[in-house]
């Protein structure tokens, strides 16, 4: 699931989304929300693993009314559902609560295209929770976009002071076999809207005998090196607390139909909704 701006998640309970375009810009220049000079002389103390452990029973704690909501999602399936038929390499979708404000979303990628390219959008429920709003999220036509957040434990940031959370998601493109691009965001949700942000990117080119070349650069567009890339999430999100998360997608084989989504009979899809969510939480890193 590929564009350059600021705000996002890849299959099946346990798979990750590939994508990639062959046409897409490179980043532009974005400024981090947090500089590497700030987040040094403003680093916080580091957590207890109590501290570390509560802050995450407080992240994994589920609305009471989960189970209405994931009515809620279901009953506006010909809302959210897409078609089926316009993924080449796959349609899906997951029930998450990025924001923690206690109404879920649901999130559908489709990816197609050489590049494997992948479009999402995210559906929240309404805050009377009679059904579900789309969430705004800035894209413009050749932009790169995340792939589908997240596949099993990566890395998210919480910023304990604002409650935002930081999920650090990757875009995968390609263009033929021989060029091959990774863009490192951060996507938030906050206030029904999502804010995409550059943290850095790779280029890796393959000539003729195989051999590669890799370059990095970071949000500025600057070059560096591949262990200033490799750190780039924690040197911007250094302050906050880091944590693992999850989201478990559900594609066509995991939902048991080519037929698409709206194809299952409610209650079949009720249990595949809460089984999504269910697997949606943060854990301590390892």
């Amino acid at each position: 699931m590929k564009r350059t701006r600021i705000l996002w998640i890849a299959a099946a309970a346990a798979a990750v989304i590939l994508s990639g375009c062959a046409g897409k810009k490179a980043p532009e220049e974005t400024e981090t929300a947090v500089s590497a000079e700030e987040t040094e002389e403003s680093a916080a103390p580091e957590e207890t693993p109590e501290e570390t452990e509560d802050a995450l029973s407080k992240l994994n704690e589920a609305p009471e009314d989960a189970g209405e909501q994931i009515a809620v999602i279901a009953d506006s399936v010909e809302t959210w559902a897409v078609d089926d038929e316009s993924g080449t390499y796959g349609v899906g979708y997951a029930v998450t609560d990025l924001d923690r404000n206690g109404r879920l979303e649901v999130i559908s990628y489709v990816t197609g295209g050489t590049g494997m390219y992948t479009t999402s959008e995210i559906w929240e429920v309404n805050e009377k929770k009679d059904g579900v709003d789309h969430v705004s999220w800035e894209k413009e036509e050749g932009d790169s976009e995340p792939d589908a957040i997240g596949s099993i434990r990566q890395t998210a940031y919480v910023d304990e002071k604002s409650g935002t959370i930081y999920y650090i998601c990757p875009d995968y493109m390609r263009n033929g076999v021989a060029e091959n691009y990774e863009i490192l965001y951060a996507l938030s949700l906050s206030d029904g809207a999502v804010e995409l942000q550059d943290l850095a990117g790779r280029h890796e080119t393959l000539d003729a005998s195989g051999n590669s070349t890799l370059e990095y650069w970071d949000a500025e567009g600057s070059s560096i090196s591949e262990e200033e890339y490799e750190k780039t999430a924690d040197t911007v999100f250094g302050r906050m607390t880091k944590t693992e998360f999850s989201i478990i997608w559900l594609d066509a084989e995991n939902l048991g139909t080519t037929e698409g989504i709206q194809s299952l009979d409610r209650e079949v899809l009720l249990k595949k909704l809460g089984a999504s969510f269910d697997g949606f939480g943060f854990e301590a890193v390892k």
